[in-house]
C-alpha cells in the first residue's frame, strides 16, 4: 500500500512537471513568435509607406499627363479636317496649273500665228 501511494505521488508530480514544462515551452514559443512578427511587421509597414508614396507620385504624374494630353494630341476629326484642307489646296493648285498650261498653249499658238502673219 505504501508503494502505491509513492507511485501515485510520483505520477502526479510527473504530470505536473510535464504540464509545467509544456506551458513554459508554449510561453517561450509565443514570445518568440510575437518578437518575430513584430520585427516582420515593421519592414512591411515601411514598404507600405514607400508604396503609398510611390502610388501618390504615380497618380500625380498620370493626372499631369492626362491634363497635358489634349495640348499634345491631335484629335481624329482635326486631323481629317487638316488633311481635307491640304487636299483641297492641292486640287486648286493642280487646276490652276492646268488652266495656266491651256492659256500658255493658246498664247503660244497665237504668237505662232502672229509670227506667220508678220512674216507674210
Amino acid at each position: 500500500m505504501e508503494h502505491e501511494v509513492v507511485s501515485q505521488v510520483i505520477g502526479w508530480d510527473m504530470v505536473k512537471l510535464i504540464v509545467g514544462f509544456t506551458a513554459a515551452i508554449n510561453g517561450v514559443t509565443l514570445i518568440a513568435f510575437k518578437f518575430l512578427l513584430s520585427g516582420a511587421t515593421k519592414p512591411l509597414a515601411d514598404t507600405q509607406t514607400k508604396m503609398t508614396g510611390e502610388l501618390r507620385r504615380l497618380e500625380h504624374d498620370f493626372l499631369t499627363h492626362q491634363a497635358q494630353l489634349p495640348l499634345q494630341y491631335i484629335a481624329k476629326d482635326d486631323w481629317i479636317r487638316q488633311i481635307n484642307l491640304i487636299d483641297a489646296k492641292m486640287d486648286t493648285g493642280t487646276e490652276r496649273q492646268a488652266r495656266m498650261r491651256d492659256i500658255l498653249q493658246t498664247v503660244a499658238a497665237d504668237v505662232k500665228t502672229l509670227k506667220e502673219r508678220a512674216s507674210q
